[in-house]
């Protein structure tokens, strides 16, 4: 089996590139990042981040096309533009490849135990593999208790022009596919391989992800984030992690109450929520329980998969950098793809 994995990101979910890339490493004979030379809105990217974040991984090749507000066929279409990302990065695949892994950059693969599922050859007996996931709000220690569907691996050779350009995207592709199918596969252990990180964010990166996106227009996001970031600690750190106390840490605020900010209060929580020799105790040993505004999950607090970086903390020193592995697409070179691409499965 040869697998190539398929990377949407843009500078928004930066902090996720890296160990998007790295735990795809392991098992990825080709791995190809997207981006658009503008966030979905039409507002140009930051050229200065998208550059930083080419410099700083060099083990892929990337692919950066440009944008217009219709698609190429000048139709108005949010979730188009989704869709072509993963349809230039198919076109640019080796020919050997076998399988196709489509992620988008804020799904991080547990590797060790994706890699067991692989060498147990279940990807060969079905033509597509949806993954459940764990699904993170605020904080990579903030877990929904509910398993979503998440990242796509599929046979190449079952991948077709209609498949990628639905609607519904990587779900839609599901729900077509005419061959062997199987959606929340788990790991061998009976658990989620993927870790989903869409909203660990802080407030203003939550604001510029909700204006940005292709979801935008389906509901009033700044509103749902300024009533979740509105929400404080209670002043004090009870002694004891009581149900309404656990509610309140969940919706933590920007503003610092007293003397201590927020982020001291969720360390001194984390500090008591680990035994003496420092292991993380809080589920099953304190109560916690509290709700996010996307989809209404009861969260939980976990121990964190990954510590996430800020790749830009570097920013102001940057200097012009040249990324040779990185592809510009124009939006004519992109018409000709699309026309390959659709005459090629006529």
């Amino acid at each position: 089996m040869k697998i190539a994995t398929i990377i949407n990101f843009s500078t928004n979910e930066g902090k996720f590139l890296k160990p998007c890339i790295d735990h795809v490493r392991p098992f990825s004979e080709q791995i190809i990042a997207v981006a658009s030379d503008h966030f979905f809105d039409g507002t140009p990217e930051d050229r200065k981040r998208l550059d930083l974040l080419y410099s700083q991984n060099t083990n892929c090749e990337f692919i950066e096309f440009s944008y217009q507000k219709e698609d190429l066929y000048l139709y108005e279409n949010p979730y188009y533009w989704h869709n072509f990302a993963r349809i230039i990065g198919y076109y640019f695949l080796q020919p050997f490849m076998t399988h196709v892994l489509f992620l988008d950059v804020d799904e991080i693969i547990d590797t060790k135990r994706f890699v067991e599922w692989l060498d147990q050859n279940k990807a060969k007996k079905t033509g597509a593999s949806r993954f459940a996931s764990y699904w993170y709000f605020k904080k990579p220690t903030m877990r929904a208790k509910v398993w979503e569907d998440c990242c796509l691996l599929v046979e190449k050779n079952q991948i077709h022009y209609e498949l990628l350009t639905h609607p519904e995207e990587r779900g839609g592709l599901m729900k077509i596919f005419q061959g062997n199918k199987e959606q929340l596969v788990l790991g061998l252990d009976g658990n989620p391989m993927i870790h989903h990180f869409s909203w660990v964010r802080e407030k203003k990166e939550m604001v510029r992800k909700v204006k940005t996106w292709a979801h935008r227009e389906e509901r009033d996001w700044i509103s749902l984030i300024e009533k979740e970031f509105s929400r404080t600690y209670p002043n004090k750190i009870p002694n004891e992690i009581s149900g309404d106390f656990a509610g309140n840490i969940l919706n933590f605020s920007e503003d610092s109450i007293g003397e201590t900010t927020d982020e001291e209060k969720f360390r001194i929580f984390d500090q008591k929520n680990r035994n003496i020799e420092g292991n993380f105790i809080g589920i099953g040993s304190k109560s916690f329980t509290g709700r996010d505004f996307v989809h209404n999950y009861e969260l939980e607090i976990v121990q964190p998969f990954i510590e996430l970086e800020d790749p830009f903390k570097q920013e102001k020193n940057l200097k012009k950098v040249s990324s040779p592995h990185v592809r510009k697409l124009s939006i004519q070179e992109m018409k000709n793809i699309d026309m390959e691409l659709r005459l090629k499965w006529l």
